[in-house]
Order: C-alpha cells, then structure tokens, then sequence
C-alpha cells in the first residue's frame, strides 16, 4: 500500500497524539517520536505489506465501490498499535479493539477521540472469557497480536474470535527460533 502524504501527515500526528497519552499513562516504551515513529507506527503499517498475500486479500474485499468492511480484532490493543494506523490506512475496515486494562482502553478511545477515527471500536475484557461469548466468537476476518504472549498462547487466545477461515497475524521478534520450537509441542 502506498501511503499518500496526507496518510502520512495523519500518521506522525497519530504518534504526536500517543506520545500525550503516554506521557500520562506509561502506554508503551517507545517516548520519542522517532522510536514512536518506528517502533509503534511503522511496525503497525508493516502489515500491510502482507495484505496482498493471496492467502489474506480476500479479506479486504473487491475493491472500488464493491469494496466490502471487513472485521478486524486487534487483540490485547495497549495504546492502540497497530489498531489505530491500520484504522487510518484502511477506513473501510471495520476495527476493534479488546484490552484486558480498561485505562488503555480510556486512553485509546481518547486517541480515536482527538484524530476523529470513525471506524473503530474498543473492548475491555480477557480474551479468553470474551472469545466465548457469542456476540464476539467467530466475529473476526482478521485477528491482530502484537506482543501479547507466546505463539502457543496467542493462539489459544485468538482462534476463538475469528471466522472460520479466518486469519490471524502475530508480530514477533526475529529471535523466534525457540519460542516456535516451544509453539511445535
């Protein structure tokens, strides 16, 4: 996906946004707007580059006017990574966002507040109660994890919320070669 300047613009006053409310909350690591930029933002839209995959286009729709608003769950949100780029890089999407901490929860939706995002909504709960519940099981196209746990874990906790057939994308570090060993028992 191209980001247009104006994207981008929405994009750095996003990270100005976060970087506010973390400097009341301790939402993340990340307190400067470069590693805010990288760390947060451009990890967040990396994803995108995977969205062309044939596996997961699909899920995006047709495009154009046929062009579909898919569910996509952003499971343990934080301070809305990668929930609110993806939300600002694809506004026919329909986002949501579910955190255990119900302070990040208030945070993020003061984010959403301030950039006026519209195709976002939030969750307060654990994963593992509220993916038994039917208003939220099998309600997901798309089930984003990013930093949350263990492989092993993540997915135990994200099956339950997507559709069948589904998919469900997990940022991990580069060091993985244990933790998918550990994934494999």
């Amino acid at each position: 996906m191209d980001i247009t300047p104006a994207l981008e613009q929405r994009l750095h006053e996003l990270t100005n946004v976060f970087l506010a409310e973390n400097a009341k909350l301790n939402l993340s690591a990340f307190r400067t707007e470069e590693n805010c930029w990288i760390g947060n933002v451009l990890d967040a839209v990396a994803v995108l580059d995977c969205l062309p995959h044939p596996a997961l286009s699909h899920f995006m729709g047709e495009g154009g006017a046929e062009r579909r608003v898919r569910g996509i769950l952003d499971l343990g949100t934080g301070g809305g990574f990668p929930l609110l780029p993806l939300a600002l890089c694809l506004p026919d999407c329909a986002f949501t966002g579910l955190d255990s901490a119900q302070k990040k929860i208030d945070a993020v939706e003061r984010m959403i507040a301030a950039m006026h995002i519209h195709n976002v909504s939030l969750i307060s709960g654990r994963a593992e109660v509220l993916g038994k519940y039917p208003t939220h099981r099998e309600q997901f196209d798309v089930v984003l994890c990013r930093a949350v746990a263990e492989i092993n874990v993540l997915l135990e906790y994200a099956a339950p919320f997507a559709k069948v057939g589904g998919a469900i994308l997990l940022w991990k570090s580069l060091n993985i070669d244990q933790e998918l060993q550990d994934s494999l028992l």
